[in-house]
C-alpha cells in the first residue's frame, strides 16, 4: 500500500526527521569525552536506530511509504531506548567515582585522627557512605550520589588543629666560636639517620560497636589494616573459628583478638597500639 494523501507523506517525512533528531540526542547524551563514554554512546540500541533510519530512507525513496513509516517509528523507539541506557550508564559511572572519593575521604579521616577528635562527624560520614552503598545496590543512583556528596561535605567541614611552631631564641656567638663549631661539625662522624618503619600490627583487639563502630568492614577500612573496607572477607576468613557463630561475620565481640593477614607482603607483628604512628598501607 502506498500513501495517496499529501498529509500522510508529510507525516512520514516528519517521522524520519524525528528519528534523526532522536539519534543525535542519543549520540550526544553526555558531554563527557574519553573511551568509557565513547563506548557507552556506541551501544546496540543506537546502532539499531541508525540501521532502521537507513531502511526508512531507502523505503521512502522507493515509494514504500508504509514500510518507511514502520522503520521510522522503530528507529525512534530504539533511539529513545538508547537515551535511557546512556543516562543509566552515566549515573552508574558517576556513582562509582563519587563513592570511591567518599571512601578515600573516610580512610584519610581515619588515619588523620579526625575520628577521635570529631567522632560525630566521622560516624555521620560513615553512615552516609553505608547508605550510599545500599542505594547503589538498589540501583537508586541519585540517592547514592547524594549520600556520597554528604560524606565529602561532612568531612570537609572538619580540620585537624595545627600548632604554630615555637621560635627558638637565637644565641649570639663570637666569630671564633662559630669557626670552631663549624670545624667540629665537619669532622664529626656521620650518624645513621635511617628510621625503620614501624611494622603494621598483626593483631587487633576488638572494641565496642557503640563507642568505636568495630566490625570487620570498618576494621578492614583502617589505613593501617587494608585501607579498604571491601577487604573485610580476608579478616573474616582468618578469624572465622574464633567467632561465636562462624557463619555470621557480624558477631564479633569486644575483647576478641583478631588476626590481620598480610595483604601485599607487608611486615606485620604485635598488637595494634594507638600510640604508634603507622603509615597508610596504600600510600
Amino acid at each position: 500500500m502506498t500513501y495517496k494523501k499529501r498529509g500522510d507523506i508529510k507525516r512520514l517525512i516528519l517521522l524520519i526527521i524525528l528519528a534523526q533528531v532522536c539519534f543525535f540526542v542519543s549520540a550526544a547524551a553526555t558531554d563527557h569525552s574519553g573511551e568509557t563514554f565513547s563506548n557507552i554512546r556506541k551501544n546496540e540500541h543506537l546502532a539499531e536506530s541508525v540501521r532502521l533510519q537507513k531502511l526508512a530512507r531507502q523505503a521512502f525513496a522507493g515509494g514504500y511509504y508504509d514500510k518507511a513509516e514502520k522503520y521510522a517509528e522503530d528507529a525512534i523507539r530504539a533511539a529513545m531506548t538508547s537515551d535511557m541506557y546512556v543516562g543509566s550508564q552515566v549515573k552508574m559511572y558517576t556513582v562509582d567515582v563519587m563513592m570511591e572519593n567518599a571512601l578515600e575521604r573516610l580512610a584519610m579521616a581515619d588515619s588523620a585522627e579526625i575520628k577521635r577528635l570529631y567522632p560525630d562527624e566521622f560516624y555521620s560520614a560513615k553512615t552516609y557512605y553505608n547508605l550510599g552503598l545500599i542505594a547503589a545496590e538498589a540501583r537508586e543512583w541519585n540517592v547514592a550520589i547524594d549520600n556520597a556528596g554528604k560524606v565529602i561535605k561532612t568531612l570537609a567541614a572538619v580540620r585537624l588543629p595545627v600548632a604554630a611552631p615555637e621560635e627558638a631564641p637565637v644565641a649570639e656567638i663570637s666569630a671564633e666560636d662559630a669557626a670552631v663549631t663549624e670545624a667540629l661539625a665537619e669532622n664529626a662522624p656521620k650518624e645513621d639517620t635511617t628510621v625503620e618503619q614501624t611494622p603494621y600490627p598483626a593483631q587487633y583487639v576488638v572494641r565496642s560497636w557503640e563507642a568505636y563502630g568495630d566490625c570487620f568492614w570498618n576494621i578492614a577500612g583502617k589505613s593501617w589494616v587494608y585501607g579498604d573496607p571491601r577487604r573485610w572477607p580476608l579478616l573474616y576468613n582468618a578469624n572465622k573459628k574464633k567467632l561465636p557463630d562462624p557463619n555470621n561475620p557480624d558477631l564479633i565481640e569486644p575483647g576478641m583478638v583478631i588476626d590481620i593477614p598480610s595483604l601485599k607482603g607487608e611486615k606485620r607483628s604485635g598488637i595494634w597500639n594507638p600510640a604508634n604512628a603507622y603509615s597508610p598501607l596504600n600510600k
